[in-house]
């Protein structure tokens, strides 16, 4: 059995691996680069952040909904701050960070260890379900155009998900789940329609990823030759693969090699890599100053307060 410090390790090993494969393969092509005119735009690097974050927040809120159907209530500021924290903490090696990371934080706000746990499945849940729609829906249309079998693994993949969310089936769900960490059974019922709304709220914020996509493109300063669906669709489908990877920390390198293949159908090689790793650098940045901006405004309402 292989210890976990070796694991988190390795699982940096492999993610630092490709983001290295994916610079190596940018700079060797830097005069290709430079050939076709394009430079460096901070001000959509900005505004690609600032989508980012808008997507974080649909995120933080869902997750903040989630703990309101289990009985368990926080201000959205102190939401926003637990769930943005955690999220910067899965960059730190070791599996379980984003979990211990957010668990700890809510518990000092009253909520339950198993609390937390579980509207953290029922987030994952959601995202998983509304990326994967989000991708089949829009992804496909860069391929010529739709096929048959698009509109119907589209229409499996949203069935399987509206039953996924039916209160039955996710209880039985997140069960499964706590008996595979030694938990005790718990049981909840969440309304179907509450869990439609919140993946309703989702596909907005993945809408919100995609206007950050486009940002991207234009920070690298190419033209956007893709459309806005199209690349929201992309960029879906890269955080799919790298979150249900497992391999490296938050898909760190599976995520921007995913989409460096997918945008290629575009963008000549380069730019699609270089639009990808502008991407993370967005990504990280939203996380960051999305948790600095929340943790202030958190102490200075506790200051308020006393």
């Amino acid at each position: 059995m292989i210890p976990p410090r070796l694991k988190a390790i390795l699982r940096w090993g492999l993610a630092l691996c490709i983001l290295a494969f994916l610079i190596y393969s940018l700079t060797s092509r830097w005069d290709d680069f430079q050939s076709k005119g394009i430079a460096f735009n901070w001000g959509f690097l900005a505004i690609c952040t600032a989508w980012n974050a808008a997507f974080f927040m649909t995120q933080g809120h869902v997750w903040r909904q989630c703990l309101r159907f289990l009985g368990h209530d926080l201000l959205l500021t102190d939401a926003l701050y637990i769930w943005s924290a955690s999220q910067v903490s899965k960059y730190v090696p070791g599996k379980v960070m984003l979990f211990l990371v957010r668990v700890g934080l809510a518990e000092k706000k009253g909520v339950p260890k198993v609390g937390t746990m579980i509207s953290i499945y029922l987030e994952l849940i959601l995202m998983i379900i509304t990326s994967g729609a989000v991708a089949l829906l829009f992804a496909p249309a860069a391929f010529d155009s739709f096929k048959t079998w698009h509109f119907i693994l589209f229409g499996l993949v949203v069935a399987a998900g509206l039953a996924t969310l039916h209160p039955k089936v996710l209880s039985r769900l997140v069960n499964i789940g706590l008996r595979l960490l030694k938990k005790e059974k718990l049981d909840f019922s969440i309304p179907f329609r509450q869990m439609l709304l919140c993946a309703a709220f989702l596909v907005m914020g993945w809408m919100m990823h995609g206007l950050s996509a486009v940002a991207a493109v234009k920070a690298v300063g190419a033209q956007s030759v893709a459309s806005w669906p199209v690349i929201t669709g992309f960029f879906a489908f890269a955080w799919l693969i790298g979150f249900l990877s497992f391999l490296t920390p938050g898909g760190l390198g599976v995520r921007e090699g995913a989409l460096a293949v997918l945008l290629s159908a575009f963008y000549p090689q380069e730019i699609a890599i270089a639009i990808s790793l502008i991407s993370r650098v967005a990504w990280i940045l939203a996380e960051v100053v999305m948790a600095g901006a929340f943790w202030s405004l958190t102490r200075q309402s506790m200051r308020d307060a006393s």
